[in-house]
């Protein structure tokens, strides 16, 4: 995800609504402020992965990936 600095600068500022604080995605905020938010899919032969805890950061390193 891509957020310009002028944008984050503005959405820090917004309130949190009760529908973000439920469904807990910040991207509710930004759309109930009228916000667009853009997708864009490429296809890539990368292959990614995600590094969320200490055994994801384990495991990775196991592997020699980094």
């Amino acid at each position: 995800m891509v957020i310009k600095k002028k944008t984050l600068s503005k959405l820090s500022e917004l309130n949190t609504s009760k529908r973000e604080i439920n469904e807990k995605l910040e991207q509710l905020r930004w759309i109930e402020n009228n916000y667009k938010i853009k997708c864009i899919c490429r296809s890539s032969e990368y292959f990614g992965f995600s590094i969320n805890t200490k055994e994801d950061l384990d495991g990775i390193q196991k592997k020699n990936i980094l």
